[in-house]
């Protein structure tokens, strides 16, 4: 996404809900400010909104006042209280929309999201990290860091959880695999206490599912860093719970292989078809040609 739509939007949401029950309420967070902050280029939003249910709520209103996406309808996860929303004017933008919460969903409970509301502060505690805790009024413009941590950790280069992390790294078994990410992807330092937590914690890791694993391992795989990646993967002993999966992704890297080689093989022979008969066409032409010229010196 450019930064122009990203401002876009913003502007765009500031006007949408001026003297609205939703004014004040609509935070950009996560990632997007992040990476806003740091001058990367922004690939997701993500907007968390401070009252009970919010994020839904908020969908909700948008689609009833027309100003969603023509034809793309606003996907809403009730049992979570999230909700995907694209604008009518930036339709190729997606939005993750969400409440505060105050504590990890626990999946199997979820009868009502509205229980786990709570403030900016709670929100920002239940994140991963420090630098993934800012959070930009979409209506004032301000920038909050409710950590206290999230731009010095940016300013400073380095990783570490807005919660003590034997909290933070045992809420999500792929916690520990993102400090890692996070850190060689911008080549920054592990703080001490979050490296030491980490081994002592490394046992969630083989609680995470295929998918999850996968999808984690093919992003760090994907860095310029991943020999560091690997090291640090070793050295807080998660290594024999992703070893497993390597040989599977090797796999999956092989079919893939194969796939574009077919595909590359399958252009090529279409190529070579299309050039036969243009080719074809072209030698009839001249044929044709000379067989004219040929009766006209005859006549």
């Amino acid at each position: 996404m450019t930064s122009e739509n990203f401002i876009g939007i913003r502007k765009a949401l500031a006007h949408i809900i001026k003297v609205t029950e939703w004014e004040g309420h609509v935070y950009l967070v996560g990632g997007c400010v992040r990476d806003e902050i740091m001058g990367q280029k922004i690939h997701d939003i993500d907007i968390a909104v401070d009252l009970p249910n919010g994020g839904i709520r908020f969908v909700m209103w948008l689609e009833k006042h027309n100003l969603t996406a023509k034809g793309r309808k606003p996907i809403l996860f009730a049992r979570f209280g999230t909700a995907k929303v694209r604008l009518r004017m930036y339709p190729k933008e997606e939005i993750d929309c969400v409440q505060t919460r105050k504590e990890r969903y626990v999946y199997e409970d979820i009868p009502n999201p509205g229980k786990y509301f709570g403030s900016i502060k709670e929100d920002a505690l239940c994140r991963d990290l420090t630098i993934n805790t800012l959070f930009r009024n979409v209506s004032t413009d301000v920038l909050l860091d409710p950590t206290g941590k999230g731009l010095s950790d940016i300013e400073n280069h380095i990783i570490r959880t807005p919660n003590h992390p034997d909290i933070s790294l045992r809420d999500n078994a792929m916690h520990i695999l993102r400090c890692i990410r996070f850190a060689v992807k911008y080549d920054w330092r592990i703080s001490d206490e979050l490296l030491e937590c980490m081994k002592r914690n490394v046992d969630i890791v083989g609680t995470a599912t295929a998918h999850r694993m996968t999808n984690e391992l093919l992003a760090i795989l994907s860095l310029k860093g991943k020999k560091r990646a690997l090291g640090l993967i070793s050295k807080v002993g998660a290594m024999k719970f992703v070893e497993p999966y390597f040989a599977l992704l090797q796999k999956q890297n092989r079919k893939t292989k194969e796939q574009k080689e077919k595909e590359k093989e399958k252009s090529h022979s279409a190529m070579v078809s299309k050039e036969k008969k243009k080719r074809r066409k072209r030698n009839r032409k001249t044929l044709k040609s000379k067989v004219k010229k040929d009766r006209n010196l005859t006549i």
